[in-house]
């Protein structure tokens, strides 16, 4: 009778998934920065790897950022990270460069064919949180943690971002697609399926396409139970000038990490 009540594997699971998506949805879209000593207890328990690798980090960063574990970290926490430093006083000249980019985007994807209703939205959202950082207000960075937490701004930045992603893939498609893992699939396929949609990760593929077109250097910190010190690997390859920012990759998920 007691086998007869007790749920199957797949009840257990499934629980378990939602419980795990409940917490996700509690979670803020962008937190408040913690001391990274939250980040070494969080790994107290871990393999000794994990535990010597957040020492590390700890030597080297005094905050972190999280973001919300959805699948659209990566985009988030760049945009974030990204207007933060850019509203700092020594980066004025490259806040305008990248307005004046981003200023031509709009354009530039719609002669790539997108559709303008895909693009409009998203594009004026970016463009008036650019002009935010130009007009100073996310000096308060509370103002900005507000912002990037109200769902229709945060997400809206989210979907620019990630058609930014096609339209530079698509543009350079041969470049691109000889690393595709699926030889099969084209780079158009691949956008459809992989960078366009909310909620899927983000890889080495969709960053570099990213950094390809906002031509900004930023450094991302490897937490991973690999052998040896922490991994920092800088985009581009070969950057002239200093990272602006640093995300932490942990495996499936980005935050950012603050000196």
């Amino acid at each position: 009778m007691a086998d007869e009540q007790r749920p199957s594997d797949f009840d257990i699971q499934s629980h378990n998934e939602e419980v795990m998506q409940e917490s996700i949805k509690n979670q803020p879209l962008v937190g408040e920065r913690a001391a990274i000593s939250t980040l070494v207890e969080e790994y107290a328990s871990a393999t000794e790897t994990f535990q010597r690798k957040t020492q590390e980090l700890a030597e080297k960063f005094k905050f972190v950022r999280r973001i919300r574990r959805d699948g659209n970290c990566f985009v988030r926490a760049f945009w974030f990270a990204l207007l933060d430093r850019l509203g700092q006083d020594d980066q004025k000249e490259e806040l305008k460069r990248v307005i004046e980019l981003a200023d031509g985007s709009k354009a530039q994807l719609l002669d790539q064919g997108f559709p303008e209703f895909g693009v409009e939205e998203f594009w004026e959202v970016m463009m008036e949180q650019l002009k935010e950082v130009e007009k100073g207000t996310y000096k308060d960075e509370a103002k900005q943690v507000i912002a990037f937490n109200d769902r229709e701004i945060s997400d809206y930045l989210v979907c620019m971002g990630r058609v930014l992603i096609s339209g530079s893939l698509q543009r350079n498609a041969e470049f691109y697609e000889p690393f595709l893992a699926d030889e099969s699939v084209s780079i158009v396929e691949f956008c459809k399926r992989e960078v366009e949609p909310m909620g899927t990760e983000s890889d080495t593929l969709q960053i570099t396409a990213l950094i390809d077109w906002i031509r900004v250097p930023i450094q991302i910190a490897y937490l991973d139970n690999s052998p040896g010190p922490i991994n920092f690997h800088v985009l581009p390859e070969g950057a002239a000038s200093p990272p602006l920012f640093t995300l932490l990759y942990r495996p499936g998920h980005y935050d950012i990490l603050y000196v």
